[in-house]
Parts: C-alpha cells; structure tokens; sequence
C-alpha cells in the first residue's frame, strides 16, 4: 500500500512500509521516492523517555537503530504533552516522546528502522 497520500507533503511521491518481524526484532522498510533534494523521516512515539546514545536510541530496554549504509542520518527527539486517551476518551495529561529518524538525501530511497528487545 502506498502511504503517501495520507501526508501533505508535495515532494513525497511514493511511501511504501514493510515489516519484518523476527524472533527478537522487528525491522522496518520504508521505501519511499522524493522529488528534489530533501531528507526524509521516519516517527516513532513512546512514552517512556528516549535516550540517545552510541548511535542507537534506547527506550526503556528496547534499542532502535538505523541501517547506516543505506543512508547518512541522524537521530532526534522532541517531547510533547497530550491530554486524550483514545482508547478511553479521557482528557488525562501525559507526556509523549518523539523520535525522528532522518535520513539525509538518501540516495537509494530507503530507510531500515530495527527495533530490538
């Protein structure tokens, strides 16, 4: 399914997401065509506090890294307060994270997310 509809974003072209769930990982591929130079993230949302370090990301005792040789990129957080539960539709404050996987003018239009217990 291409993916790429569902953004407003004007460059993206083509979004297509797979995963590959193994034994103690999963694997993420994004594949995905951008017009012009532009870099292109990946989100991932927790609520427990990311730490970056070593050039991985750790959340609680999960690692999350990229695959650095199909791209050069980085990591970054941004932290964020909502105050809707979905599930329950309560207005409960709580404190999420973000954590934005860039990859920087990707050459083969493809980012490889895993994330390891």
């Amino acid at each position: 399914v291409d993916f790429s509809t569902l953004y407003d974003i004007k460059e993206l072209k083509r979004l297509v997401r797979h995963y590959d769930c193994r034994e103690d990982s999963v694997v993420i591929t994004d594949e995905f065509k951008i017009d012009g130079n532009s870099s292109y993230i990946s989100r991932l949302v927790s609520f427990d506090e990311p730490v970056i370090n070593d050039g991985e990301i750790i959340v609680d005792s999960i690692k999350i890294r990229f695959n650095k040789n199909l791209a050069k990129g980085s990591y970054s957080t941004e932290v964020h307060t909502i105050s809707q539960d979905a599930k329950t539709n309560s207005f409960n404050t709580r404190t999420a994270y973000l954590i934005n996987i860039e990859a920087l003018y990707p050459e083969k239009g493809e980012l490889e997310i895993t994330i390891e217990a």
